[in-house]
């Protein structure tokens, strides 16, 4: 059994490179406590949410097996005393992530669930070099097996000399059990829990039994296929996988949903500590979530005297909020990465201004959160509650007569904005190369006393405004 308390280290400020992820060329994020992808459709937000949550999603396991095999080989050093983590990694954590990388290349294809090759694609993370990782101010203590049922092992790291102490190298697998705590001690800090609300949410929440019935088909045809079928095993394989697979935030999205039930007893830290936040997204909501042992997910709609709907029975907007009020009600906590596509997804404008603010409070309760939106209004309200940070008494007065509380303003220097913008073609390049667009992510500048700025969004709006002036006041 693993036992564990571990003390998080400092924030480190995590970028990505991403080159050829579907639309997008080359880009590269830095995330904020904060991250906004905006752009028009079809331009490659998405995709570039998706390549950060399957990274975050993959890279544990990836980096158990590569600290597995080095622990063995000896290649990283192992004293007496136990294994060092200052001499082993100290300096070297880019270089692990670009290790981390080559291998997740090869599951890029799984992330998004497509035909189409990522052969020259890559997800590349990587810290500042400015920002000094110090192990030292994090730390871990476990318990493997049981010190009252036989053979255990200890594992104990000593954030002072930062060596990481096994009583017990005897104890089987205890490569894997030293890796694990290699994790938590060194990329934890750096790579953090992740979750994300799909743009497909509205569907899992109503579909969720109609989806373990497509899972049950895919067994069936596997188990139905036979030796004198004309179709080959490796091409019905293939074809049930592209027909029944989703691209892994769905898939998660899909399993978070069916794992309600076991989670139903339980509450976040976020939620039995933040009432405001609670509050926040019932507003939004109009109402209450909650799982039915009989029943499963159902809604109690305020307005309608706390009656309880079905999902399939709720509304639109309803359904759009389902994963994250249980997101926020059974999985919240401090220093995950939230990723919400499309917070606006059927939403009126005032709950889109709404959406902004209890994001904010989210950012400021310790959760980072990376969106993609082409919401004027989620921006606009992103600007008012920046413009706030202003330690003047205008802006203070302002904030204090419209009712917006302190947990609600953000500091400006804690958000990173993107929009999607077309690279040129080279003039050089192929006929075929220069054929294809080619998409990247400009960073948007942010401004104490005017907001973000975001082109594709401003520039639409001074065009249907121009409109409209020449219709009201064009005529004769």
């Amino acid at each position: 059994m693993w036992n564990c308390t571990t003390i998080i280290g400092e924030d480190m400020a995590l970028n990505f490179k991403l080159k050829n992820i579907g639309p997008i060329g080359e880009a590269d994020i830095e995330l904020g406590d904060l991250t906004i992808i905006c752009g028009e459709n079809n331009t490659g937000k998405t995709y570039a949410a998706y390549a950060v949550f399957g990274f975050l999603r993959c890279w544990e396991d990836i980096l158990q097996t590569i600290l597995t095999k080095e622990i063995s080989d000896g290649t990283i050093l192992c004293t007496e005393y136990g294994l060092d983590t200052n001499g082993s990694f100290s300096g070297k954590i880019n270089e692990y992530l670009s290790k981390i990388a080559g291998i997740f290349q090869s599951k890029l294809q799984g992330v998004f669930s497509t035909r189409h090759s990522f052969g020259t694609s890559l997800v590349v993370p990587f810290v500042d070099q400015e920002t000094a990782f110090s192990i030292s101010n994090v730390g871990i203590n476990a318990t493997l097996g049981s010190p009252e049922g036989g053979q255990h092992n200890r594992l104990e790291w000593h954030r002072d000399s930062g060596i990481l102490t096994i009583s017990n190298r005897d104890y089987p697998h205890w490569e894997w059990s030293a890796a694990l705590a290699i994790n938590r001690i060194v990329f934890a800090p750096v790579l953090p829990w992740v979750h994300i609300s799909s743009s497909e949410r509205s569907g899992i929440s109503i579909f969720r039994s109609e989806l373990d019935l497509a899972r049950t088909r895919r067994i069936k045809a596997v188990s139905e296929w036979s030796a004198e079928s004309m179709e080959s095993l490796p091409d019905m394989v293939e074809r049930i996988r592209l027909a029944h697979t989703y691209a892994m935030p769905v898939e998660y999205n899909i399993e978070s949903t069916r794992g309600l039930d076991a989670n139903r007893a339980y509450r976040s830290w976020i939620w039995k500590t933040k009432p405001e936040i609670q509050k926040s997204i019932e507003d939004i909501a109009g109402g209450k979530y909650r799982v039915d042992e009989r029943l499963g997910p159902v809604f109690q709609s305020i307005a309608d005297g706390n009656r309880e709907f079905l999902m399939k029975e709720a509304s639109s907007s309803v359904r759009a909020l389902h994963d994250l009020g249980c997101y926020l009600q059974y999985l919240a906590m401090p220093g995950q990465l939230l990723i919400i596509d499309e917070p606006e997804l059927n939403l009126h404008p005032k709950n889109q201004r709404l959406m902004a603010r209890l994001i904010a409070r989210l950012v400021n309760a310790g959760i980072k959160v990376l969106i993609t939106t082409h919401s004027d209004y989620i921006i606009k309200e992103f600007n008012v509650l920046i413009m706030m940070h202003q330690s003047t008494k205008y802006a203070k007065r302002v904030q204090r007569e419209n009712n917006y509380d302190d947990e609600e303003v953000l500091d400006p220097t804690r958000v990173r904005a993107y929009t999607t913008e077309v690279v040129q073609p080279d003039p050089n390049a192929t006929a075929e190369n220069a054929s294809r667009r080619s998409i990247t992510l400009k960073r948007s500048s942010i401004e104490p006393d005017m907001g973000i700025e975001v082109d594709t969004i401003d520039d639409s709006i001074a065009d249907m405004n121009r409109i409209q002036d020449e219709l009201l006041y064009g005529g004769d």
